[in-house]
């Protein structure tokens, strides 16, 4: 089994200034190759295909084809914005227990404009419909809960990332972007976030 480490969360949650760290320290990385969508109805098929067989075979070309380096502290970070259940249970079958879990969240405001941003072809209601599912997602999934902000520097993820063993340099500056639109934002997220924050306060690293 590999020693590796899994981010998921809604996407534009600073998942990948996370992911970048990290395979600084990681033989391989692999980012959003949205095997969510083929993993999850996989997962549901009846039997009739070798479905173990199946797994490995992916494992191993994920692996073939994912950014590498020569040595590393682990072995693999693996990024799934906008997750699912049935994938992350993949990928128990494939290369065992990770090592660390971290879900990334953001409060929604701040969300929501980077999102609709980067997504203009998705409607709104999808966008807001996702924050919500990751949210629903967590306590299946569970993990350690970095919640996004301008508050945050480069310390805060040497100590979050411990134990591996980061020099003061080799953090990347770190830059919060983006601004909040409150008028693409709705109660049930507002209230989604903060009862979030309220229930798992003991699991979130960075606040």
């Amino acid at each position: 089994m590999l020693k590796w480490i899994y981010v998921y969360g809604p996407p534009r949650t600073g998942s990948t200034y996370l992911l970048r760290q990290i395979r600084n320290k990681a033989i391989h990385s692999v980012s959003d190759w949205g095997l969510g969508m083929i993993l999850q109805p996989f997962a549901q098929m009846p039997g009739g295909i070798d479905k173990s067989r199946f797994l490995q075979d992916l494992a191993e070309n994920l692996l073939r084809r994912s950014r590498k380096r020569e040595t590393g502290e682990i072995d693999l970070v693996l990024k799934a914005a906008n997750s699912n259940l049935e994938e992350f249970e993949c990928y128990l079958k494939m290369f065992g227990p990770p090592q660390r879990i971290f879900f990334t969240i953001r409060e929604p405001a701040g969300y929501m404009s980077s999102a609709s941003k980067k997504f203009p072809d998705k409607k709104i209601d999808f966008l807001q419909a996702s924050y919500l599912r990751m949210l629903a997602l967590y306590p299946s999934i569970g993990g350690d809960v970095l919640n996004y902000s301008e508050n945050l520097c480069p310390a805060d993820y040497r100590r979050l990332l411990l134990p591996l063993n980061f020099e003061e340099d080799e953090i990347e500056p770190f830059e919060y972007r983006g601004t909040r639109t409150e008028h693409l934002v709705h109660g049930e997220m507002r209230s989604a976030y903060e009862e979030f924050l309220q229930k798992n306060a003991n699991k979130v690293l960075l606040r």
